[in-house]
């Protein structure tokens, strides 16, 4: 609920802890491979293609990226939720039913990415060359605006997942539920940010890594939700 204040610390010390728990629940192995399967298989197409036509080549803009951005990632954001909800709640993960209940919650959680990470994702696709980041000031101040807008709406996942509402009303639960805590939340956002930047030095292993930094990631801000909703039984109320 508004008016809560985030404790930066204690959110990423809950979020850490949460993914250490979920790594002992879960098998390593089937972990790793849910986390990194998806980044080994992002191929960057854009470099064994000769592109040709109007629009910068791109790493990123490669139909396998932007098919996992943008209906690969909802699914995964549900199931990491709910299985962070499940350790967090001193239960034993479940797979099965983790995928299921996302796959149910899907078409919430698709529009939700589509309305936060769409327009940013095909930017990215579009305005940044190939291994050249060539971006003018106006693209930059609309990045900056489009990551002040996304902070209020962050936990649209999380009221999905976890409280059953639907994508737009979950949207603006977030956005009142944010109040008073944007700056709290741009620092959060800014050191997950200095976190992740070793992850870019790894070469042909960031894909592998990439995503499970996203676990923690996604972690750190389901416990950060569970913080501003006052931490009280509802704030993890599931809805299967």
């Amino acid at each position: 609920m508004p008016g809560n204040r985030l404790a930066i610390g204690n959110v990423i010390a809950e979020g850490f802890t949460a993914c250490g728990n979920l790594i002992v629940f879960v098998p390593i192995l089937p972990f790793f491979l849910w986390s990194a399967i998806p980044g080994l298989f992002t191929v960057r197409l854009s470099s064994f293609l000769q592109w040709s036509g109007p629009i910068p080549k791109s790493a990123y803009f490669d139909p396998v990226y932007l098919f996992i951005s943008f209906f690969v990632t909802p699914l995964l954001l549900g199931v990491t939720i709910l299985m962070i909800y499940e350790v967090t709640q001193g239960k034993t993960p479940n797979w099965v039913s983790s995928f299921w209940a996302a796959l149910r919650r899907y078409p919430a959680l698709f529009i939700i990415n589509l309305i936060l990470n769409g327009p940013a994702v095909l930017l990215i696709a579009l305005l940044v060359p190939y291994y050249i980041v060539d971006v003018s000031a106006g693209v930059f101040l609309l990045l900056v605006l489009g990551m002040a807008v996304y902070l209020r709406f962050m936990f649209a996942y999380q009221m999905t997942m976890l409280q059953g509402e639907g994508s737009i009303t979950s949207i603006i639960i977030s956005w009142n539920t944010t109040q008073g805590n944007w700056g709290r939340l741009l620092a959060l956002e800014f050191i997950l940010i200095l976190l992740s930047i070793p992850i870019k030095f790894l070469g042909p292993l960031e894909g592998a890594v990439e995503w499970p930094w996203f676990t923690i990631e996604t972690a750190i801000v389901t416990c950060a939700y569970a913080q501003l909703m006052g931490g009280t039984s509802r704030s993890w109320i599931r809805i299967n």
